[in-house]
């Protein structure tokens, strides 16, 4: 994981954060099985649907951000302590750059 750009204004810092594609693709892997037992979809026992049924039910943009937005969370306390940056409030305004397939992605 890369982090870039990193500015200070006050309090505020702003920095992008890039990886490859691969670590996203475990991310969304991970969000189909925990999700999947959730939504209901005719034909399909909980749990049961078929990765591809249920990207074209569920929508493959909704899943990966969803995915994405989980990853950062569980990344987010080490990229906190790599950087050495004091928190004291909770993250706001994530941007995605680049959340294309196959790509890395990068969100500031």
């Amino acid at each position: 994981m890369k982090v870039e750009n990193i500015k200070r204004q006050g309090n505020l810092v702003t920095f992008e954060v890039e990886d490859s594609y691969s670590v996203l693709d475990i991310a969304i892997d991970k969000k189909y099985r925990e999700l999947s037992k959730k939504i209901k979809i005719a034909g399909f026992r909980p749990g049961k649907v078929p990765r591809a049924h249920f990207i074209s039910y569920y929508g493959f943009e909704r899943l990966s951000y969803e995915a994405l937005m989980d990853h950062l969370n569980d990344v987010y306390p080490a990229l906190i302590d790599d950087n050495q940056f004091e928190v004291i409030d909770s993250p706001t305004d994530v941007q995605i750059l680049n959340l294309k397939e196959g790509e890395s992605f990068r969100v500031s």
